[in-house]
């Protein structure tokens, strides 16, 4: 896992799930880090289990918003924006909880998603999703997190997002992307009296 490709705001808050200092320069956290049982042991894991993290694929993954438009112009752009959010908005409403706040998918209804995906709401995959959408809290997505993620992977439809299960599945395989999602699960989804979080990433990467 290559740290040096996270920023100091991610490897600080690795640091700090793992009660190690925080501060000083990049290369004293990636040394801590580095140091760390907690961090070995996610390491050790994922080597028993024959995952490398040095293996690259040829990830499309990030793909940059608007990345499939033809941009003429700031008009253009705001205008195509628009038309994708009302697209993007109306697979949201398909899943939103309606008892719930009218911006927010809550559980039952990032169940229902991930049904209609293809993935069983435990796949890591889905971390490499909400780590696209930079969800702040684990079995919610917001209305703004869910567009963020639909624009990174250019979707704009559940066929679009279906098709993409592949390349975050890539994701995952690639060393400075895989880095990235495991910081974004230690803040996303681990719990305070968890030790590793290997197994939960090994399996997707297996």
């Amino acid at each position: 896992m290559d740290l040096s490709k996270l920023r100091v705001k991610e490897l600080a808050e690795i640091c700090r799930k793992f009660g190690i200092r925080t501060s000083g320069r990049k290369a004293d956290l990636v040394e801590r880090i580095k140091a760390n049982n907690t961090y070995q042991a996610d390491v050790a894991a994922l080597a028993k289990m024959g995952i490398s993290s040095e293996r690259h694929t040829n990830s499309h993954g990030g793909t940059k918003r608007g990345s499939g438009h033809t941009i003429d112009g700031s008009n253009k752009k705001q205008k195509n924006d628009k038309d994708d959010n009302v697209a993007i908005d109306a697979v949201f409403a398909r899943f939103q909880d309606p008892e719930a706040d009218e911006t927010s998918m809550t559980e039952d209804g990032v169940l229902k998603l991930c049904d209609a995906l293809g993935v069983d709401a435990e796949d890591p995959v889905t971390l490499a999703l909400s780590c696209a959408m930079e969800a702040e809290t684990i079995g919610i997505y917001t209305r703004t997190e869910f567009r963020r993620g639909m624009h990174k992977l250019n979707c704009h439809s559940i066929g679009d997002l279906r098709s993409s299960i592949p390349t975050l599945r890539g994701q995952m395989r690639d060393r400075a992307q895989f880095a990235t999602i495991y910081s974004f699960t230690f803040g996303f989804s681990k719990d305070p009296t968890q030790k590793s979080l290997a197994l939960e990433l090994a399996r997707e990467l297996a």
